[in-house]
């Protein structure tokens, strides 16, 4: 079996390559949409009769190796099919709820907020106001993204003078950081002064060292509330400060440390909540008490390249309040984040 993936604007443009690539009895194994279009993934058996030498041979020359990425992307893609399965089913059973309430039109844009990840309470909301922006002669994809952005809160992209970013382990603090001070570079203002205050990861200064000495931004070190205060005394001619701190975990004792430190920054301190577009409504919801604990005012979701259901940290995000102030799509330092504000956000907020 070989597995082959084909990029369109639309799902009928990349069945079309599908079908001249492999045939009519390839079998499809996910769709998916992406901001640089619609993503099918396929499969195809290898031929039978006189391709079966030319066959063998291929396979023989791709080797183990080979074989191996397939199978590992075959289960993959499974995987997401049996979660696009779920949420189709969960549209299906709940979908005749809507029927006297919105339009057809409106009811599709449930279905495809729905599965986005999105949950009914936050998308039934946006197709009542995607209907009225509709009747009010807005094109259709300006009204789409107006409502979504109605009900999804968004934040200035630009924070507190101040800013400490907290959230659970792994989900990309540092980066962020990194970003956050590459963009100030890029759009030509000083760069911030860094702080780094993460006394649980090995090589967390040497991390953010590597990004301060290529922006050119001034680094410290601050492990306790005294020394915090000491490092931003030292930052009181900087227009930006950011602080990089510890993941947060199950422990509740590592929050209260972490607390007792940015108490070091007195009144001055904005604090951003860092969470995953990969991580599940139940991590979301258990890190949550934590994050609110720190005083966190506004949020950045990182890896919207990884997810595929980008709307379960959007719903969450309306249950607790806290507005979306940027987007993490990507790994490049300098170009992948994305203000919510901004027009590709619903582009992501979106794809699925």
């Amino acid at each position: 079996m070989r597995i082959r993936q084909f990029t369109a604007p639309t799902t009928a443009e990349a069945l079309r390559a599908l079908r001249e690539a492999l045939g009519d009895d390839a079998l499809v194994l996910s769709t998916r949409h992406e901001p640089a279009g619609v993503v099918v993934t396929a499969a195809s058996e290898v031929a039978d009769g006189d391709d079966a030498p030319v066959a063998a041979a291929t396979g023989a020359a791709r080797g183990d190796a080979d074989v191996r990425l397939d199978l590992a992307l075959i289960r993959t893609q499974l995987e997401q099919l049996g979660r696009r399965m779920q949420r189709m089913d969960r549209i299906l059973l709940e979908l005749d709820g809507d029927a006297g309430e919105l339009t057809a039109e409106g009811r599709e844009i449930v279905e495809r907020l729905v599965a986005c990840g999105y949950g009914r309470e936050l998308a039934r909301p946006v197709a009542r106001s995607f209907e009225r922006a509709v009747a009010d002669a807005l094109p259709r994809d300006e009204a789409l993204r107006a409502s979504l952005l109605e009900h999804v809160a968004v934040a200035p992209a630009e924070g507190p003078r101040i800013e400490a970013l907290v959230g659970p382990t792994g989900s990309g603090k540092t980066t962020i950081i990194a970003k956050l001070a590459a963009r100030r570079v890029r759009d030509g203002r000083a760069a911030p002064a860094l702080i780094v205050c993460d006394t649980q990861r090995i090589g967390a200064v040497d991390e953010l060292g590597a990004y301060a000495r290529l922006l050119g931004a001034p680094l410290h070190v601050a492990l306790d509330a005294a020394e915090l205060a000491a490092a931003l005394e030292q930052c009181a001619g900087s227009e930006k400060v950011l602080i990089d701190t510890g993941g947060l975990s199950a422990d509740p004792a590592g929050c209260a440390e972490l607390q007792a430190l940015l108490a070091g920054a007195g009144g001055a301190l904005g604090v951003t909540a860092v969470v995953s577009a990969t991580a599940s409504q139940r991590a979301l919801h258990r890190a949550w008490p934590q994050l609110a604990q720190l005083g966190a005012s506004r949020c950045i979701v990182t890896r919207f390249d990884e997810g595929d259901e980008p709307g379960v940290a959007c719903t969450w995000l309306t249950e607790t309040g806290l507005p979306l102030a940027w987007l993490g799509t990507g790994r490049r330092i300098s170009d992948d984040l994305i203000a919510a504000c901004g027009d590709d956000s619903v582009r992501w907020l979106m794809a699925a």
